[in-house]
């Protein structure tokens, strides 16, 4: 493993970001550059679905079915001047949770 770590190394989106979105904002400031490649991280709930738990409950629709890796590998390219809002080389697949879903 070899690089330069700017720090911090990880942090959290500050509110959902939309399937389709090229922008983040992110709860702190981060030492990151243009053309540095992130990833957002799946926040998605199948891992919490529990087939013994919710077999007889409104989520045993889902008991079976796992949802796909929501991961996603992005390249910054830009970055505001707070450094909070990271603008991306792609649109992300998947709606990532940020507010309200912890």
């Amino acid at each position: 493993l070899w690089g330069n770590v700017q720090g911090p190394t990880w942090t959290q989106i500050s509110a959902t970001v939309n399937k389709g979105s090229t922008t983040i904002t992110l709860k702190e400031a981060v030492q990151w550059a243009v053309g540095d490649a992130i990833i957002v991280t799946s926040t998605d709930f199948s891992g919490v679905l529990d087939n013994k738990k919710f077999s007889n409950s409104l989520y045993s629709e889902a008991i079976g079915y796992p949802f796909p890796d929501q991961t996603e590998k992005r390249t910054i390219t830009a970055i505001s001047t707070d450094k909070k809002t990271l603008t991306l080389n792609a649109a992300l697949t998947y709606t990532h949770w940020g507010s309200g879903n912890q």
